[in-house]
């Protein structure tokens, strides 16, 4: 017999008339068929089964009919019928779980946040806590700046026992403290960090620069004092340079440069910082004997190639010192120096009298 819709519609209102629902739902299912993508009949086949009491197969035509509405696009009538789904069946994780990822897409975030912490406590009073880590994580990618969810899901990692997984949320969340300028609030997670990990670079260096950024740099020195290792460079030794340039303490600017360099005569930036710092502020001299032990090390050390490559630097410092000190007689140097400076007209003048004067002699 050939397919006719309306003669399907027909009988199965005539059968709902004579309140033979189970029949009814039967001719509708027929057309489905058909056209298993008709979202009235989905709807209708939905309410005769609730009307029946039969929970579970109306959730199952309703769920067919939202995925239906996803995939065409229509976000807010897949949000409406999950919503209807979630009311029948409060008990069940799933339709909140969609209405949650649906309010993402929409980008309603005022709705999607409550549905996952709701699920992530579910989960949570269950024992399951990856199910938990997991609906945090995809809630914090929707929300990255979400600080309260960071730390929750830093503090569940703790009960976990996955301290590395912990660490790196609670500096991450540390971080983002910082970047709203909650200093207290940031150095709390730092310190959560440093509990689980004494030594952890990432944390003293964000605690570094909060007590900086208030003013304490004498802190945030001693803190940076303690780690290890710095004479290797990175982060934490840029900073704490620019610490003891900031308060003026030329010399433990210069001792901490020379350690870097020392460890490596390649790295000439935090010398090269120190010498444009002093010579900003004046302190010339300074400057040209920093220059100098730097010259003689690179030269014993062989790094022949590394100091021509700092030829023009060198010997543009040596033309500005000059013009703020001027020096009674050129400064020595080894052979080959960068720092060879051109003598004066008197002393040319006082050079070639000499020369005549041994001449006639």
């Amino acid at each position: 017999m050939a397919y006719n819709k309306s003669k399907n519609v027909e009988s199965a209102q005539k059968l709902l008339n004579q309140g033979k629902v189970a029949q009814a739902i039967a001719e509708y299912q027929n057309i489905l068929k058909y056209e298993p993508r008709d979202q009235v009949t989905l709807m209708t086949i939905g309410e005769l089964y609730i009307r029946q009491g039969e929970t579970f197969q109306a959730i199952d035509y309703f769920e067919r009919l939202a995925q239906i509405f996803v995939g065409d696009g229509f976000l807010t009538k897949a949000i409406a019928v999950y919503k209807r789904i979630a009311k029948l069946a409060p008990e069940e994780i799933r339709p909140l779980e969609k209405l949650a990822d649906l309010y993402v897409q929409q980008g309603v975030m005022s709705e999607a946040r409550p549905l996952f912490l709701q699920l992530a406590e579910i989960h949570l009073k269950n024992n399951r806590q990856p199910e938990a880590v997991s609906l945090l994580k995809k809630l914090l990618q929707a929300e990255p700046d979400n600080l309260r969810i960071q730390i929750r899901l830093a503090d569940l990692y703790q009960a976990m026992g996955q301290t590395r997984e912990a660490i790196e949320a609670y500096v991450s969340a540390s971080q983002r403290a910082l970047a709203r300028g909650d200093h207290g609030e940031s150095e709390k997670l730092a310190d959560k960090a440093i509990k689980l990990e004494p030594h952890n670079l990432a944390a003293v260096i964000i605690k570094a620069r909060s007590y900086s950024l208030q003013g304490n740099l004498a802190k945030a020195g001693q803190l940076l004092e303690q780690v290890a290792d710095l004479e290797k460079g990175g982060e934490q030794t840029e900073l704490l340079l620019d610490l003891y340039l900031k308060n003026s303490d030329w010399e433990q600017a210069t001792a901490l440069a020379h350690r870097v360099f020392e460890a490596d005569a390649k790295n000439f930036g935090p010398m090269q910082k120190v010498v444009e710092v002093l010579l900003q502020s004046g302190n010339g001299e300074k400057a040209m004997g920093i220059l100098e032990k730097s010259r003689l090390s690179m030269i014993d050390a062989g790094e022949h190639e590394v100091v021509n490559r700092r030829r023009s630097f060198r010997g543009s410092t040596c033309r500005r010192i000059l013009r703020n000190r001027p020096l009674p007689s050129c400064v020595p140097t080894r052979e080959n120096s960068l720092l060879k400076c051109k003598p004066s007209r008197q002393q040319r003048l006082a050079s070639r009298r000499s020369t005549k004067r041994r001449k006639n002699s």
